[in-house]
């Protein structure tokens, strides 16, 4: 069937053809393309007047184009570019959460505080405060006078087995027991007139209230830089910021005013200036290895870092050094790592200061053979930076006082070991950059301001006239030990003519005599404070236990007679050197305890411990002046104890004397040992215990080697039976380990 209508079909219409095109036109199409038309440009978030007008909006901040164009406030809903809408919303919503949080935490905190505090609160809102900052003041102030809220009875240390200063140290020429820090902390008078006069009439000593009122560990360090910087860009050990700031603060708290390393101010602020020319990631990393033994606090923040829950929970086990699942291990390790990757070839201010640090940290742990490489380095880079023969040649002023600080910071604790340890200092003579005055140019050694749990006003303190007072005890020291130790041979006995006794004496006492105003044994409370009179007197005991070399002719004055008349004088000053000792580190118990890390009383407390057996025994049956005696060798057994938490040195010292006690001082250990470990049979690890340092330190006059801690623990570990046929290889003879050959080989 057609599908034509009957209409068409009967008209008979014909198709009609295209017609053809006309002359002018052409069939091809044009040459040139036609212009692409411009993609417009999207934008994820458009800005709120655009919104409001429907326009087109370009994105641009901080201003957008057609809000320029129309002069008009350019405002976005979201933080950034790349931020969106739903996003923006979301961070709205959390921020308005915390902050409502924020609120309930202040109304919480205002329901417990005194009247007086809320008072104290609500007029930092009056004027403005943020409610965050207000909260971080209100936390970090709960923890601090958490103290103030104790009573002050409970501010102070008991003595152990014997309550009081014995009657021997209470003389009229003890100049310790007529100090404001004996009355507050033994007598236990608290804030009493005369106290109140002497430091009105010490006004220009820096003295406050609070040094004498309160523990030392009860301040904090106000250096906003301390809680700004972010040592996460040094170190890939942990991101936990926090975390490296309390270390960090920990290190300049405790053992920096006695032991630096570098300069406070210049280090933090090439810390967070990313200055290299004074820090380094391997400098960081030395400086939080040292650190990681002197924080003992806790905190009840969440931590989610792996290195920092290890460490953060009270610090556990810090004394192990060789655990890998403690801060310091993982921190020393790091920079270890980065020793050996740079160190051969730097020569740089940064890993002078590292290799000063790991050696602080190997001998404090006792491994000071292991570690004694590093001091040998860093004497060697001083040495091609010419840093020991001035720096006025350097014109940054900032960088000019970190090489002058560093040099004296090198020579005071080459000075301060090589004593000790019966060697001849690798530093002959101190640098030659003078020791600028404290009073009038305070910002070369750095001020420490500090701020007590119950005091409103911070506390400033002159570290600078600790650090020079130091620097020149350390010269006399340098010079005693280049007469003392000249024998390369320790076996050979270091005798002294009696004229360089007598010289070096008379320089102690001209030193002791000069001390400034603050140092006074009248004026001190402060632990570095404390800690600098026990090395003076540590050195006076020494120097009059020294044999003196008979017949000899004097180095300084040959023609001069010489015998034992100027030694006989020393040695009545002997006993009065070691009692005012005790009495120096019973006030530092009576007022900071011996929780707290501090290095320096490694030395301190082994030679009280030593006196005191060896007084026990020669007093006779004299009941009063033996149970003084027995208290002082309780105390510095208990601080070994204590420091034995943060320094396995300290906990291989205490199981080495406590192995010496008599069976009549042990239970008077064990009964009023309250703190006596449960743990009491545990066994010393002898392969960690690689120091030289000989435990007798008290006489001058003996062989080094043979009463080493490291052989001293030898012998200890074959009184075990489980240790007398496994002997550690520590224990072989020391050729095997000579320590010249052996650190010079190793750099």
């Amino acid at each position: 069937m057609s599908s034509r209508r009957p209409d068409e079909a009967a008209i008979g219409y014909r198709r009609l053809a295209m017609a053809s095109p006309r002359e002018s036109q052409s069939m091809h199409p044009p040459s040139r393309p036609l212009p692409r038309r411009r993609s417009r440009i999207g934008t994820t978030v458009a800005c709120e007047p655009c919104r409001r007008r429907r326009s087109r909006c370009n994105g641009q901040r901080p201003k957008c184009a057609p809000c320029v164009g129309r002069g008009l406030s350019c405002q976005y809903v979201t933080a950034n570019a790349s931020e969106t809408q739903s996003e923006a919303l979301k961070r709205k919503l959390t921020e308005m959460e915390q902050r409502l949080t924020d609120y309930e935490r202040l109304y919480a905190a205002l329901g417990r505080m005194e009247e007086r505090d809320s008072l104290a609160v609500l007029n930092k809102l009056r004027l403005g405060v943020d409610v965050c900052s207000v909260l971080r003041e209100v936390s970090e102030g709960v923890l601090l006078l958490r103290l103030s809220s104790i009573p002050e009875a409970r501010r102070h240390h008991e003595f152990p087995y014997f309550v009081g200063m014995p009657a021997h140290l209470r003389t009229s020429d003890n100049p310790y027991c007529q100090s404001p820090i004996y009355d507050v902390a033994i007598l236990n008078r608290g804030y009493t007139p005369e106290l109140n006069f002497f430091l009105t009439q010490a006004d220009d000593r820096n003295l406050q209230q609070d040094i004498y009122q309160q523990p030392y560990h009860s301040a904090i360090i106000l250096d906003p830089r301390l809680s700004t910087v972010d040592l996460s860009g040094w170190t890939s050990v942990t991101s936990d910021v926090q975390l490296m700031r309390e270390l960090l603060h920990a290190y300049f708290l405790h053992e920096y005013p006695m032991v630096p390393s570098v300069h406070k101010d210049s280090f933090l602020q090439a810390a967070v200036d990313h200055d290299n020319r004074l820090c380094s990631p391997l400098l960081v990393n030395a400086l939080l290895a040292e650190a990681s033994a002197s924080e003992s606090g806790t905190t009840t923040r969440q931590v989610t870092d792996k290195v920092a829950q290890h460490c953060f929970i009270g610090l556990s086990h810090r004394e192990q050094f060789w655990n890998p699942n403690t801060p310091g291990y993982s921190f020393l390790a790091e920079a270890r790592r980065l020793w050996e990757l740079h160190a051969d070839d730097a020569c740089d201010l940064p890993t002078l200061q590292a290799a000063l640090a790991l050696h602080v940290t190997y001998t404090i742990h006792g491994m000071d053979k292991i570690g004694y490489p590093y001091l040998v380095r860093a004497v060697s880079i001083a040495k091609q930076m010419r840093l020991l023969e001035g720096n006025r040649h350097v014109r940054s002023t900032r960088l000019r006082c970190a090489r002058d600080f560093t040099a004296w910071c090198l020579f005071n604790w080459q000075t301060f070991v090589s004593y000790l340890y019966y060697r001849s200092p690798l530093i002959k003579s101190p640098p030659a950059s003078a020791l600028p005055d404290p009073d009038h140019h305070a910002s070369w050694h750095g001020e420490f301001v500090l701020k007590y749990s119950s005091s409103r006003l911070p506390s400033k303190l002159g570290l600078g006239h600790v650090f020079n007072a130091a620097s020149t005890l350390r010269v006399i020291v340098n010079d005693l030990a280049n007469w003392q130790f000249r024998d390369p041979n320790p076996q050979r006995q270091q005798l002294l003519s009696a004229e360089i006794i007598y010289r070096i004496r008379a320089r102690l006492e001209a030193w002791y005599a000069s001390l400034p105003p603050s140092l006074r044994p009248d004026a001190i409370a402060l632990p570095w404070q404390l800690k600098l009179h026990m090395e003076y007197q540590m050195v006076a005991a020494a120097l009059a236990q020294t044999r003196t070399a008979e017949r000899l002719p004097s180095p300084l004055s040959p023609a001069s007679s010489t015998g034992s008349t100027f030694a006989e004088g020393f040695r009545v000053n002997d006993s009065s050197a070691l009692g005012r000792l005790e009495t120096i580190v019973r006030l530092y118990y009576a007022r900071h305890g011996f929780e707290r890390c501090d290095s320096s009383l490694l030395f301190v407390l082994p030679t009280l411990v030593l006196a005191s057996s060896e007084n026990m025994a020669q007093v006779g049956k004299d009941v009063e002046i033996r149970n003084a005696f027995r208290s002082a060798l309780v105390l510095g057994m208990k601080g070994l104890y204590d420091q034995g938490k943060h320094s396995h040195m300290a906990a291989a010292i205490y199981r080495l004397l406590r192995n010496q006690l008599s069976p009549g001082d042990m239970a008077v250990l064990r009964e009023y040992g309250h703190w006596y470990s449960l743990d009491e049979e545990k066994p010393l690890i002898v392969e960690h215990v690689r120091s030289q340092w000989p435990l007798a330190i008290i006489g001058r006059d003996i062989n080094p080697e043979a009463l080493s801690l490291q052989t001293l623990a030898c012998t200890y570990s074959g009184l075990h039976p489980e240790n007398r046929h496994s002997r550690s290889r520590s224990c072989s003879s020391d050729g095997e380990y000579d320590i010249d050959d052996w650190s010079m080989a190793t750099i």
